[in-house]
């Protein structure tokens, strides 16, 4: 794996941590309420040469999956780190959420 590339995985992990702890939630909770996969989501943390990062199908997923945990994210910042940044809503209708993309 060159280092450029091992590079932008583990930013990529840091702003998924920065979610979790956004929302102060452990990794297994946060798996819980996504519906993903604790394994995928703990290699798109750790990155290994094994398990590389998080890449733009993943991100789009955990953007998506994470509107009913009370935050919004695009794919975008998920991996760049640019675009609409990490954000808190209110939840006043969960029903309703379904609607926000």
């Amino acid at each position: 794996m060159d280092n450029p590339k091992r590079q932008l995985w583990l930013e990529r992990a840091d702003r998924l941590k920065e979610i979790r702890n956004m929302l102060r939630i452990s990794r297994r909770v946060f798996c819980e309420q996504t519906g993903l996969p604790l394994t995928t989501v703990t290699y798109w943390e750790t990155v290994t040469a094994h398990y590389p990062g998080i890449e733009e199908r993943g991100a789009k997923r955990v953007a998506h999956a994470i509107v009913n945990s009370g935050c919004v994210v695009t794919p975008e910042w998920i991996l760049t780190g640019k675009g609409m940044p990490l954000s808190l809503i209110h939840i006043s209708e969960p029903t309703r959420l379904g609607m926000i993309s």
